[in-house]
């Protein structure tokens, strides 16, 4: 009997402790909030709203299209997230590791003829299965027309720069 509570209290947690278990789960992740030009103070319609998930646990920065704003610049959208990995069982019931929810994600905001944003959210804390993040208001700067030539002049200079390398 001695032998057995040795193996219980030793050589069990350890065995536990070693296993991995397939941990996964979902999320709706909803966005809301506001975009406007920066210059004149107009709504914005058409900003893609593209959420990345930033956590430790993440198997690396997977954009994943959420919406876009509507005609009054208004943003109301949502993306249900699967997520998931292989964990000991110590991290499953710590919440940690591959498997655990994510916890801080980054929401960009993009739109063509304007200067992209990234907005960092960390400390996210899901309640029941779904986490609400308020993008308050945001103003996305105009491309200047400096950078605008230099952007088109970069995308005709690298095809020439290629050819150069790939012709003997």
């Amino acid at each position: 009997m001695r032998a057995r509570s040795v193996f219980i209290t030793a050589i069990f947690p350890l065995v536990l402790g070693g296993c991995l278990v397939a941990a996964d789960g979902m999320i709706e992740f909803r966005a809301t909030g506001e975009v406007f030009d920066e210059r004149t103070g107009t709504p914005l319609e058409g900003v893609k709203v593209v959420l990345n998930d930033t956590s430790a646990n993440s198997d690396g920065y997977l954009p994943f299209e959420m919406g876009e704003s509507d005609a009054s610049g208004q943003i109301d959208v949502s993306l249900e997230y699967w997520f998931g990995g292989l964990m000991t069982p110590v991290e499953f019931f710590l919440g940690i590791g591959r498997g655990a929810s994510p916890d801080s994600v980054d929401i960009e905001l993009s739109k063509d003829g304007y200067e992209s944003k990234v907005l960092r959210f960390t400390g996210l804390n899901p309640s029941n299965g779904v986490c609400d993040i308020d993008l308050g208001t945001v103003d996305l700067a105009p491309v200047s027309e400096k950078s605008c030539l230099l952007e088109v002049s970069r995308k005709a200079v690298a095809p020439l720069l290629l050819l150069q390398f790939a012709l003997p």
